[in-house]
Protein backbone atom coordinates (compact mmCIF):
# COMPACT_ATOMS: atom_id res chain seq x y z
CA UNK A 1 0.00 0.00 0.00
CA UNK A 2 0.84 3.84 -0.46
CA UNK A 3 0.87 6.80 1.15
CA UNK A 4 1.80 10.39 0.75
CA UNK A 5 4.95 11.76 2.02
CA UNK A 6 4.94 15.86 3.51
CA UNK A 7 7.32 18.15 4.09
CA UNK A 8 6.75 20.63 6.96
CA UNK A 9 4.81 22.98 4.73
CA UNK A 10 1.95 20.41 4.33
CA UNK A 11 2.37 19.51 0.62
CA UNK A 12 3.10 16.18 -0.99
CA UNK A 13 6.53 15.32 -2.20
CA UNK A 14 6.26 11.68 -2.63
CA UNK A 15 4.44 8.65 -2.09
CA UNK A 16 6.16 5.38 -0.28
CA UNK A 17 5.41 2.09 0.34
CA UNK A 18 3.67 0.61 3.75
CA UNK A 19 5.05 -2.75 4.92
CA UNK A 20 1.24 -4.54 5.58
CA UNK A 21 2.49 -6.63 8.31
CA UNK A 22 2.50 -3.48 10.41
CA UNK A 23 -0.01 -1.25 8.99
CA UNK A 24 -2.54 -3.26 7.14
CA UNK A 25 -3.12 -5.87 10.50
CA UNK A 26 -7.17 -5.90 11.39
CA UNK A 27 -8.31 -4.34 14.76
CA UNK A 28 -8.32 -6.29 17.91
CA UNK A 29 -9.65 -4.60 20.41
CA UNK A 30 -9.19 -7.33 23.08
CA UNK A 31 -5.80 -7.80 22.55
CA UNK A 32 -5.28 -3.80 22.45
CA UNK A 33 -7.11 -3.33 26.04
CA UNK A 34 -5.40 -6.06 27.66
CA UNK A 35 -1.79 -4.36 26.45
CA UNK A 36 -3.01 -0.75 27.99
CA UNK A 37 -4.20 -2.80 31.40
CA UNK A 38 -0.39 -4.36 31.61
CA UNK A 39 1.04 -0.88 30.14
CA UNK A 40 -0.80 1.02 33.11
CA UNK A 41 -0.38 -1.57 35.85
CA UNK A 42 2.96 -1.38 35.56
CA UNK A 43 2.83 2.76 36.29
CA UNK A 44 0.87 1.30 39.50
CA UNK A 45 3.65 1.60 42.46
CA UNK A 46 1.74 -0.14 45.59
CA UNK A 47 3.63 1.76 48.42
CA UNK A 48 0.73 2.35 50.66
CA UNK A 49 0.35 0.36 53.82
CA UNK A 50 -1.42 -0.06 56.71
CA UNK A 51 0.03 -1.41 59.98
CA UNK A 52 -1.80 -4.65 61.51
CA UNK A 53 -2.35 -4.95 65.19
CA UNK A 54 1.35 -6.26 66.00
CA UNK A 55 2.81 -3.37 64.08
CA UNK A 56 1.13 -0.26 65.55
CA UNK A 57 2.50 1.12 68.96
CA UNK A 58 1.50 0.20 72.88
CA UNK A 59 2.42 -1.44 75.53
CA UNK A 60 1.33 -5.39 75.52
CA UNK A 61 0.23 -5.54 78.93
CA UNK A 62 -3.51 -6.68 79.73
CA UNK A 63 -5.18 -3.35 80.51
CA UNK A 64 -7.33 -5.27 83.58
CA UNK A 65 -7.61 -8.50 85.14
CA UNK A 66 -10.26 -11.02 83.43
CA UNK A 67 -12.57 -10.90 85.75
CA UNK A 68 -14.44 -9.03 88.37
CA UNK A 69 -14.20 -5.88 87.10
CA UNK A 70 -17.58 -5.82 85.50
CA UNK A 71 -15.76 -4.28 82.04
CA UNK A 72 -15.47 -6.15 78.74
CA UNK A 73 -12.50 -8.03 78.99
CA UNK A 74 -9.81 -7.05 76.85
CA UNK A 75 -6.24 -8.16 76.22
CA UNK A 76 -4.32 -5.13 74.42
CA UNK A 77 -4.85 -1.86 73.81
CA UNK A 78 -3.69 -2.53 70.16
CA UNK A 79 -6.36 -4.68 69.10
CA UNK A 80 -8.66 -3.34 66.13
CA UNK A 81 -11.94 -2.50 68.38
CA UNK A 82 -9.47 0.43 70.51
CA UNK A 83 -9.07 3.38 69.03
CA UNK A 84 -5.53 3.75 67.56
CA UNK A 85 -5.55 0.23 67.49
CA UNK A 86 -4.36 -2.31 64.25
CA UNK A 87 -6.30 -2.05 61.23
CA UNK A 88 -7.96 -5.33 59.90
CA UNK A 89 -7.66 -6.17 56.40
CA UNK A 90 -5.58 -3.05 55.30
CA UNK A 91 -4.16 -2.39 52.28
CA UNK A 92 -0.50 -3.34 52.01
CA UNK A 93 2.74 -3.10 49.40
CA UNK A 94 2.00 -5.39 46.45
CA UNK A 95 3.42 -5.09 42.87
CA UNK A 96 0.72 -4.69 40.24
CA UNK A 97 2.92 -6.09 37.66
CA UNK A 98 0.33 -8.16 34.81
CA UNK A 99 2.02 -10.87 32.25
CA UNK A 100 1.97 -10.52 28.93
CA UNK A 101 3.36 -12.80 26.02
CA UNK A 102 5.58 -10.42 23.49
CA UNK A 103 3.51 -11.46 20.58
CA UNK A 104 0.31 -10.19 22.28
CA UNK A 105 2.15 -6.74 22.53
CA UNK A 106 3.47 -6.37 19.57
CA UNK A 107 -0.12 -7.38 17.87
CA UNK A 108 -1.40 -4.27 19.82
CA UNK A 109 0.97 -2.00 18.29
CA UNK A 110 0.71 -3.12 14.51
CA UNK A 111 -3.26 -2.89 15.31
CA UNK A 112 -3.16 0.65 16.56
CA UNK A 113 -1.00 2.12 13.81
CA UNK A 114 -3.04 0.22 11.37
CA UNK A 115 -6.11 1.56 12.69
CA UNK A 116 -4.30 4.82 12.60
CA UNK A 117 -3.68 4.56 9.03
CA UNK A 118 -7.04 3.49 8.28
CA UNK A 119 -8.82 6.24 9.61
CA UNK A 120 -6.51 9.34 8.07
CA UNK A 121 -5.00 9.99 11.71
CA UNK A 122 -1.08 9.03 10.56
CA UNK A 123 0.93 11.64 8.84
CA UNK A 124 3.97 10.32 7.67
CA UNK A 125 6.26 13.75 6.59
CA UNK A 126 9.89 13.41 5.15
CA UNK A 127 11.91 15.32 8.18
CA UNK A 128 10.88 16.92 11.11
CA UNK A 129 14.28 19.07 11.75
CA UNK A 130 13.43 22.31 13.59
CA UNK A 131 15.92 25.51 13.82
CA UNK A 132 17.73 26.26 17.23
CA UNK A 133 14.75 24.41 18.63
CA UNK A 134 12.19 27.05 18.23
CA UNK A 135 8.51 26.34 19.89
CA UNK A 136 7.01 28.57 17.59
CA UNK A 137 8.27 26.53 14.58
CA UNK A 138 6.82 23.29 15.72
CA UNK A 139 3.64 24.87 16.27
CA UNK A 140 3.81 26.23 12.51
CA UNK A 141 4.21 22.96 11.19
CA UNK A 142 1.98 21.04 13.24
CA UNK A 143 -0.79 23.95 11.86
CA UNK A 144 0.41 23.29 8.40
CA UNK A 145 -0.12 19.37 8.48
CA UNK A 146 -3.49 19.88 10.03
CA UNK A 147 -3.11 18.17 13.12
CA UNK A 148 -3.85 19.84 16.74
CA UNK A 149 -4.65 19.26 20.13
CA UNK A 150 -3.39 15.58 20.46
CA UNK A 151 -0.03 14.83 18.47
CA UNK A 152 2.41 12.09 19.22
CA UNK A 153 5.62 12.96 16.95
CA UNK A 154 8.16 9.69 16.34
CA UNK A 155 11.30 10.17 14.99
CA UNK A 156 13.67 7.53 14.46
CA UNK A 157 16.40 8.91 17.09
CA UNK A 158 15.92 11.22 19.74
CA UNK A 159 16.26 14.74 18.68
CA UNK A 160 17.16 17.18 21.63
CA UNK A 161 16.27 20.54 19.66
CA UNK A 162 13.17 18.99 18.66
CA UNK A 163 11.96 17.48 22.32
CA UNK A 164 12.87 21.31 23.84
CA UNK A 165 10.61 22.97 21.39
CA UNK A 166 7.84 20.85 21.30
CA UNK A 167 7.55 20.25 24.98
CA UNK A 168 6.50 23.63 25.60
CA UNK A 169 2.86 22.79 23.72
CA UNK A 170 -0.01 21.22 25.48
CA UNK A 171 -0.88 18.23 24.08
CA UNK A 172 2.26 17.17 22.22
CA UNK A 173 4.48 14.76 22.63
CA UNK A 174 7.75 13.00 21.10
CA UNK A 175 9.51 9.29 20.82
CA UNK A 176 11.91 7.69 19.17
CA UNK A 177 9.98 4.87 17.08
CA UNK A 178 11.71 1.97 19.28
CA UNK A 179 9.86 3.35 22.46
CA UNK A 180 6.28 2.97 20.70
CA UNK A 181 3.84 1.95 22.96
CA UNK A 182 0.07 1.02 22.95
CA UNK A 183 -1.00 3.77 25.93
CA UNK A 184 0.63 6.56 24.19
CA UNK A 185 -1.45 5.60 20.55
CA UNK A 186 -4.44 5.68 22.57
CA UNK A 187 -3.68 8.46 24.42
CA UNK A 188 -2.68 10.99 21.67
CA UNK A 189 -5.15 11.21 18.04
CA UNK A 190 -3.18 12.38 15.72
CA UNK A 191 0.60 10.39 15.23
CA UNK A 192 2.91 11.96 12.84
CA UNK A 193 6.20 9.74 12.04
CA UNK A 194 8.95 10.61 9.86
CA UNK A 195 9.95 8.37 6.67
CA UNK A 196 13.35 6.71 8.70
CA UNK A 197 11.18 5.97 11.61
CA UNK A 198 8.51 4.02 9.66
CA UNK A 199 11.28 2.10 8.45
CA UNK A 200 12.27 1.70 11.77
CA UNK A 201 9.25 0.29 13.33
CA UNK A 202 8.68 -1.79 10.17
CA UNK A 203 12.15 -3.45 11.00
CA UNK A 204 11.37 -4.12 14.34
CA UNK A 205 7.79 -5.13 14.15
CA UNK A 206 7.34 -6.89 10.56
CA UNK A 207 9.19 -9.68 11.93
CA UNK A 208 10.64 -11.75 15.16
CA UNK A 209 13.34 -9.47 17.33
CA UNK A 210 16.24 -10.54 18.22
CA UNK A 211 18.00 -10.74 21.74
CA UNK A 212 19.51 -7.51 21.12
CA UNK A 213 16.52 -5.70 19.86
CA UNK A 214 16.48 -5.87 16.25
CA UNK A 215 14.48 -6.90 13.94
CA UNK A 216 15.47 -10.17 11.88
CA UNK A 217 18.77 -9.89 10.49
CA UNK A 218 19.40 -10.19 7.10
CA UNK A 219 20.93 -12.61 5.91
CA UNK A 220 24.89 -12.99 5.52
CA UNK A 221 26.13 -12.13 2.15
CA UNK A 222 27.66 -14.90 0.25
CA UNK A 223 31.95 -14.90 0.37
CA UNK A 224 32.81 -14.36 -2.61
CA UNK A 225 35.34 -16.98 -4.53
CA UNK A 226 38.94 -16.01 -5.25
CA UNK A 227 41.33 -18.07 -7.17
CA UNK A 228 43.35 -20.06 -4.59
CA UNK A 229 46.83 -21.37 -5.31
CA UNK A 230 46.94 -24.02 -7.25
CA UNK A 231 48.03 -27.70 -5.13
CA UNK A 232 51.06 -29.57 -5.80
CA UNK A 233 50.36 -32.75 -5.91
CA UNK A 234 53.46 -35.22 -5.10
CA UNK A 235 53.55 -38.27 -7.34
CA UNK A 236 52.75 -41.44 -5.64
CA UNK A 237 55.48 -44.11 -4.91
CA UNK A 238 56.10 -47.02 -6.98
CA UNK A 239 53.94 -50.37 -6.18
CA UNK A 240 56.35 -52.47 -4.35
CA UNK A 241 56.69 -55.76 -6.07
CA UNK A 242 54.38 -58.73 -5.45
CA UNK A 243 55.86 -61.39 -3.49
CA UNK A 244 56.09 -65.04 -4.38
CA UNK A 245 52.97 -67.10 -2.68
CA UNK A 246 54.19 -69.41 0.23
CA UNK A 247 53.62 -73.16 -0.98
CA UNK A 248 50.32 -74.76 0.58
CA UNK A 249 51.69 -76.56 3.53
CA UNK A 250 50.78 -80.82 3.29
CA UNK A 251 47.60 -82.07 5.03
CA UNK A 252 47.78 -83.71 8.09
CA UNK A 253 47.12 -87.33 8.10
CA UNK A 254 43.42 -88.13 9.50
CA UNK A 255 43.62 -89.59 13.26
CA UNK A 256 42.10 -93.61 13.53
CA UNK A 257 38.61 -93.55 14.52
CA UNK A 258 38.28 -94.24 18.44
CA UNK A 259 36.88 -97.46 19.50
CA UNK A 260 33.14 -97.54 20.77
CA UNK A 261 33.15 -97.84 24.30
CA UNK A 262 31.42 -101.36 25.64
CA UNK A 263 28.00 -100.31 26.83
CA UNK A 264 27.76 -100.74 31.07
CA UNK A 265 26.09 -103.38 32.28
CA UNK A 266 23.51 -102.58 34.64
CA UNK A 267 24.25 -103.20 38.39
CA UNK A 268 21.64 -105.86 40.18
CA UNK A 269 20.11 -103.98 43.24
CA UNK A 270 18.86 -105.78 46.37
CA UNK A 271 15.16 -106.50 46.42
CA UNK A 272 13.35 -104.00 48.88
CA UNK A 273 10.43 -104.31 50.70
CA UNK A 274 7.89 -101.67 50.77
CA UNK A 275 8.01 -99.24 53.52
CA UNK A 276 4.44 -99.70 54.41
CA UNK A 277 4.86 -103.45 54.62
CA UNK A 278 8.66 -103.29 57.04
CA UNK A 279 6.18 -101.07 59.13
CA UNK A 280 3.34 -103.17 59.43
CA UNK A 281 6.42 -105.93 60.21
CA UNK A 282 7.55 -104.03 63.47
CA UNK A 283 4.42 -102.98 64.56
CA UNK A 284 3.32 -106.44 64.77
CA UNK A 285 6.75 -107.64 66.52
CA UNK A 286 6.20 -105.20 69.38
CA UNK A 287 2.28 -106.48 69.68
CA UNK A 288 3.69 -109.91 70.25
CA UNK A 289 6.66 -108.55 72.36
CA UNK A 290 3.73 -106.65 74.73
CA UNK A 291 1.70 -109.97 74.90
CA UNK A 292 4.72 -112.22 76.33
CA UNK A 293 5.37 -109.68 78.90
CA UNK A 294 1.91 -109.87 80.39
CA UNK A 295 1.72 -113.37 80.44
CA UNK A 296 4.56 -113.39 82.41
CA UNK A 297 3.35 -111.07 84.82
CA UNK A 298 0.16 -112.56 85.39
CA UNK A 299 2.23 -116.11 85.88
CA UNK A 300 4.37 -113.65 88.53
CA UNK A 301 1.23 -112.72 90.04
CA UNK A 302 -0.61 -116.19 90.30
CA UNK A 303 2.21 -118.19 91.52
CA UNK A 304 2.00 -117.69 95.75
CA UNK A 305 -1.31 -117.93 96.02
CA UNK A 306 -1.28 -121.49 94.50
CA UNK A 307 1.91 -121.66 97.66
CA UNK A 308 -1.11 -120.62 100.24
CA UNK A 309 -3.71 -122.87 99.27
CA UNK A 310 -1.25 -125.65 99.57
Amino acid sequence: MQVPVKDLNGAEVERIDLNEAIFGVPMNKDVVYQAMMWQRSATHLGTFDTKTRGEVSGSTRKPWRQKGTGRARAGTIRSPVWRHGGIVFGPHQRSFKQAMPRKMRRLALRCLLSDKRATGDLTIVNDLAVSEGKTKEVARVLTALDVHDSVLLVMHNPNDELVRAARNIDGVRTIPASQLNALDLLTYRYVVMTVDAVRRAEELWSGDINRNGNGTPPPPPAKPVTAGKPKVVAPKPAAAPAKAAKPAPAPAPKAAPAKPKAEAKPKATAHRAPEHKAHETKAHEGKAHAAKAHEGDTKAKSAPRKKAKE
